[in-house]
């Protein structure tokens, strides 16, 4: 896929509040991956690619490439170096969402019966859900995505993710936990 901003371009042109960059990418991939259905991304996207090219001294975005040629849409592999630490969070995503059958319901029944939205504030852009363990051997999910830092009142269980490395993966938490701007974090509960 090739058409539409990559999501870096889209958030270059839209990051208003100069928030840190790679946190917002990050968060905006955590959401996908974190979510039911299929996880679709752009070609490129775990290394941050962009379809940014100069025009005139001023530096432009291609929203739709599908008839510009190669100039535009050849992929930049030299960013995945430049974008390692990016990469390897996207392959921790992915092997997240590979191991743990929770972020895989395949019925909409299923999703209905065990994925439970949390207290969500629009205002704030700060969303949790909950979703139920798939099966007696595995654990019930807390899912946390701060658009804005708050702090949620009281978690029990064991840190799988963390998009900004606050808490290293396997991590036992247990109390208030405080969340930055544009931070995920992927909690198995205890109970």
């Amino acid at each position: 896929c090739h058409d539409n901003y990559t999501l870096y371009d889209q958030l270059v042109q839209t990051n208003k509040n100069n928030r840190d960059l790679n946190n917002m990418y990050l968060q905006a991939e955590a959401v996908v991956f974190t979510g039911q259905g299929i996880a679709f991304m752009q070609e490129g996207e775990d290394f941050m690619r962009t379809k940014a090219y100069e025009e005139d001294g001023q530096v432009k975005y291609s929203g739709n490439s599908y008839n510009v040629g190669d100039y535009i849409n050849d992929m930049d592999y030299d960013l995945k170096i430049e974008n390692l630490s990016m990469f390897n969070k996207f392959k921790e995503l992915v092997n997240l969402r590979k191991d743990i059958q929770e972020f895989r319901y395949s019925t909409r029944e299923e999703i209905s019966n065990k994925v439970a939205m949390g207290k969500n504030d629009a205002a704030t852009g700060n969303m949790t859900f909950t979703i139920k363990k798939a099966n007696d051997t595995s654990k019930n999910m807390l899912v946390m995505h701060a658009l804005n830092a708050f702090e949620h009142s009281s978690v029990n269980g064991e840190v799988l993710f963390d998009s900004q490395n606050t808490y290293a993966a396997h991590t036992s938490v247990n109390g208030p936990l405080s969340l930055k701007d544009n931070q995920t974090l992927v909690i198995a509960l205890n109970n």
